[in-house]
């Protein structure tokens, strides 16, 4: 195996996000990115501002075929469960699973960054600026419809929206983009910044695109009036990344991404280029915790 709690990609890790679009994980990882994300935007916003973290847009999911609404955070086998329930030969007792007698509510997994204008008196005002790292729930199915209703009504409000979209299995959230991995033009991943200002009709959208082993850009993000702010997403992912142990214990660098055919032709190539490096250097005993390495020649 070939591990390294370093991130190896100049950019979004293809191994760790293959497996989080295929197991449970999403929901931990999303959760840390906006607190670091949080952070770092803090550190950085104008005075006269300050962020916070909200409910995500994400609310629910609901299956196509049986209607039936549930509760998105990773307890995919939660109808499983409940079928599992069992009876006791009492009557009067009966084991089931602890998660079903739990109220859990889905905006406890999944947040949202806002940023709010303070007045003059320091008392926070109208929010300003709202920043959505999507889930996959927020891209597929009913959650997609639902999610782009809600996105329509922030921007409808003057809000301006910045979406994360670290999800390369899924169509992009803004209708034109190039499906990925079919298109040529397509990227894997993207950062939108949405400006409703000074209406929706006038209103732009900048389209930050990325491929696998890119950098991930420096944004600049619309605050109130001329305020801008740069944001270093990179910095947030990699913070993230090598916050927790669990992210690189996910990561061989020995083994192809799960699902590697979902990546286009050319990123394929880029995962290939970046775990012969790696492999690479490990044979030559170099530290992989002082890497990304650039491609051995």
């Amino acid at each position: 195996m070939l591990r390294s709690r370093k991130n190896q990609y100049f950019g979004v890790n293809a191994h760790l996000h293959s497996y989080l679009q295929s197991n449970e994980g999403w929901t931990g990882f999303h959760g840390k990115s906006i607190a670091d994300l949080a952070e770092i935007i803090r550190q950085r916003l104008p005075p006269g501002y300050l962020v916070d973290t909200e409910r995500s847009l994400q609310i629910r999911d609901v299956n196509r075929e049986t209607r039936e609404i549930t509760r998105w955070n990773n307890l995919d086998a939660w109808d499983e469960l409940i079928e599992n329930s069992q009876a006791s030969d009492d009557p009067n007792i009966r084991t089931q699973p602890l998660i079903e007698t739990l109220d859990l509510d889905e905006d406890q997994y999944h947040i949202a960054l806002m940023i709010y204008k303070l007045d003059d008196e320091q008392v926070i005002g109208h929010p300003i600026t709202r920043i959505e790292l999507l889930s996959p729930s927020n891209k597929r199915g009913i959650g997609y419809l639902q999610y782009r209703e809600k996105r329509s009504t922030i921007l409808k409000a003057g809000i301006h929206m910045v979406e994360i979209d670290y999800l390369h299995e899924t169509r992009p959230i803004v209708r034109g983009l190039p499906r990925y991995p079919y298109s040529t033009e397509s990227h894997a991943y993207h950062i939108i910044v949405s400006n409703p200002t000074p209406s929706l009709r006038l209103g732009t959208v900048m389209l930050y695109g990325f491929d696998v082993d890119q950098r991930i850009p420096k944004v600049t993000i619309p605050l109130l009036g001329d305020d801008r702010l740069e944001v270093d997403f990179g910095m947030a992912y990699h913070q993230t990344y090598q916050s927790l142990k669990a992210y690189s214990q996910r990561v061989d660098y020995g083994q192809l991404p799960e699902n590697f055919n979902r990546y286009s032709p050319a990123d394929q190539t880029r995962i290939w280029r970046r775990m012969a490096v790696i492999e690479k250097m490990a044979e030559r005993s170099i530290d992989l915790e002082t890497g990304p390495f650039l491609r051995e020649t």
